[in-house]
């Protein structure tokens, strides 16, 4: 294939592509790597764009203003419309912060720079990614992005083609290509959100496309038994990959290779091809050419309707009218705005109609942005909730500690002239800090506050892998850290306070090592985390261990505020207290195993805070008529004094110090 001719098995290939995505997005376990799909746009993409900058470099017809067109009316007026459609549902359904996040990520989205927004954003305090009605646009930016450097890149090629020889011509693409893929794959532990979000661990997938591409137009091809065995390898490769359910990054990394691999075989050999009669039928190829929009809508619909039932998972009976409204939404898209204007013959009437989307659109953001969200929606602002910020952040006097670092020391100051205690564990320690540090100024003691993992965590044989495998790596190094600090400080250590997420991060642990038996479920792996931690610990200190605090679930922000039935519209039938049958399901299985591992250790007090919290009625959302969570498990750091006493009662935490003093 020497020009750029019109493919229907490549249409097909876009709907192998977009289907598994909203599938997977919609919650279908099945498609457990239906985000794969991406994977598949970007080779597509490299590989059909890559193709008309060869063709035209070729002849000498390129031109950076005509190439920029083509991906302004391909791209901007669906995009557009979307976010200005995104903007008037979002009116009624998303409070003032989550309005005004909206409002930057989509300026972020119209500059094609959404992929570094969200990796600075999607945080484990920040708003919920399911949640984020513009988070697919990510890929859009990775895509835009590579196309500012691409063109330099193949024009080059084709000029050292033709000055030297068809291997120095492509040595760019091939060695960029080959860095970017070792880099990605190098990086896929360490540091999985870059090469999620960033561009740079991207770009092999789009330079795979452009390889097929160069090799096609140097009249590489296979016979034509070999084309139909590498298509339908190349399919099943695909496919296979849509229903793949790991949470290795290091497998992930291989799978999307082979993903990748695939793709680039169904395009190289596609043409013409038996195989690919079933990607060429009429139903396949028009849901392939509405692909984009298709991508476009389904995200924001899927994630204000999480939104509007506050809750991540839409059960498949949603699905199923959910489905139908995307598709709906998607041909609208397609057959009104994106098909007539990436068509239109005339370049002042598309500027005028693209750039009428693109001023309603900044309009709207920035509108957003200086009315704080559009806070007028909801009358008087509660300031203790004002923002995740406000409801986040507990503020405390640090010292360095040596061979420690700079932490939050509770109570007294940290001295030899005091009793220490080392409150060990995770974000569920965090909040429970405004508590601890009344007490303990109370009884003139300090608390050295060790908070990034629980120390059940060794990743020798418990392993962590919820942020994954490199935090896990980094629990364990915690670990060993506070270990060697308790045998070798020598300032008068007394005991040590365990607290963590225990119910929240059973479902991230695996059991890793020689010994590693898969069959352990999460809440006997905490057991055996914290017996060998306590192994190490010895018997000379006393211990008291907190269970975790009742766990909502869900964010419950917004049954804090006074107003939720004027504009914005909500289901609120989960602002009562939470069924207590519920909260000890959940809970009971970690509590059990904190008991379990206290056994035939005296030294060691368990506090099960869901029984202090609790009652018949159920566990409380409020204490008084103020909420008492942050999000879907952590209480509010900003806890004023009435609440912090209310608390420091209902969990005993002053009797349970007392002991914990008086053992040591």
């Amino acid at each position: 294939m020497s020009t750029l001719e019109y493919r229907p098995d490549i249409d097909g290939l876009r709907a192998l592509a977009v289907l598994p995505v909203v599938l997977y997005h919609a919650g279908f376990g099945a498609f457990g790597g239906g985000y794969f799909g991406v994977d598949v746009f970007f080779v597509i993409s490299g590989f059909l764009i890559s193709g008309i900058i060869l063709d035209e470099a070729r002849d000498g017809q390129f031109s950076y203003l005509k190439f920029y067109e083509r991906r302004a009316r391909r791209l901007l007026p669906a995009l557009f419309t979307m976010i200005i459609a995104t903007f008037a549902a979002a009116y009624f359904i998303l409070l003032p912060e989550d309005y005004g996040e909206l409002s930057l990520s989509s300026l972020w989205a119209m500059l094609f720079g959404s992929n570094f927004y969200f990796h600075a954003s999607v945080n484990y305090y920040a708003q919920a990614a399911d949640l984020m009605p513009l988070l697919h646009t990510w890929s859009l930016a990775v895509e835009e992005q590579f196309y500012l450097v691409w063109p330099p890149v193949l024009i080059a090629s084709v000029w050292l083609k033709k000055r030297f020889s068809g291997i120095v011509g492509l040595a760019p693409v091939l060695v960029l290509v080959v860095i970017s893929l070792v880099a990605s794959v190098a990086r896929a532990d360490a540091a999985p959100e870059s090469v999620f979000y960033m561009t740079w661990f991207r770009l092999w997938e789009l330079g795979s496309g452009a390889l097929v591409a160069i090799a096609l137009r140097r009249g590489l091809s296979v016979r034509r038994l070999v084309a139909v065995g590498l298509y339908v390898l190349g399919a099943t490769l695909v496919v296979a990959a849509m229903f793949w359910d790991g949470t290795s990054t290091g497998t992930r990394s291989v799978i999307l290779v082979l993903v990748c691999l695939g793709t680039s075989m169904m395009l190289f050999t596609g043409e013409s091809n038996p195989a690919a009669k079933l990607f060429e039928t009429r139903p396949v190829v028009l849901v392939g050419r509405m692909s984009y929009s298709l991508y476009l809508w389904h995200w924001p619909v899927f994630a204000l309707f999480r939104v509007y039932q506050n809750d991540a998972d839409i059960a498949r009976g949603d699905a199923l009218w959910l489905l139908p409204v995307v598709f709906v939404f998607a041909a609208a898209s397609y057959f009104l705005i994106e098909k007539p204007l990436r068509t239109m013959p005339s370049l002042p009437r598309f500027a005028l109609r693209g750039g009428a989307l693109a001023t309603l659109s900044f309009l709207v953001a920035l509108s957003a942005m200086f009315s704080s969200g559009f806070q007028f929606r909801i009358g008087d602002q509660l300031d203790y909730v004002a923002s995740r910020s406000v409801t986040s952040v507990y503020y405390c006097e640090k010292q360095r500690i040596r061979r420690l670092g700079k932490l939050c020391v509770l109570g007294e100051p940290l001295s030899h002239d005091v009793p220490v205690l080392l409150m060990w564990g995770d974000s569920h320690t965090d909040h429970l800090a405004p508590m601890i540090h009344r007490v303990a100024r109370e009884n003139n003691a300090a608390v050295v506050l060790y908070s990034s993992c629980t120390p059940s965590i060794d990743n020798i044989e418990v392993q962590f892998v919820q942020q994954g495998e490199a935090h896990s790596k980094k629990c364990g190094k915690w670990r060993n850290r506070g270990l060697k600090w308790l045998h070798w400080t020598d300032y008068d250590v007394r005991g040590l306070i365990i607290a963590g997420a225990w119910a929240g991060q059973v479902r991230d642990l695996r059991s890793i090592g020689p010994d590693a038996n898969p069959e352990l479920r999460g809440h006997e792996l905490t057991e055996l985390g914290l017996n060998s931690f306590f192994d190490s610990v010895g018997t000379g200190r006393p211990v008291l261990l907190l269970s975790d605090m009742p766990r909502p679930g869900k964010n419950l922000i917004e049954c804090a505020y006074k107003d939720l039935t004027g504009i914005i519209r909500r289901q609120k039938d989960y602002c009562g207290p939470m069924p207590f049958d519920r909260v000890v399901a959940n809970h009971g299985p970690t509590t059990k195993a904190l008991y379990n591992v206290a056994e035939g250790r005296p030294h060691i007090q368990v506090a099960d805070l869901v029984a202090k919290m609790c009652d018949e009625r159920g566990c409380p959302l409020f204490l008084g008529d103020r909420i008492l969570y942050r999000d879907h498990n952590h209480i509010r750091s900003n806890l004023n004094n009435e609440e912090i006493e209310t608390l420091i009662d209902r969990l005993g935490l002053r009797s349970a110090f007392k002991v914990l003093l008086a053992q040591s």
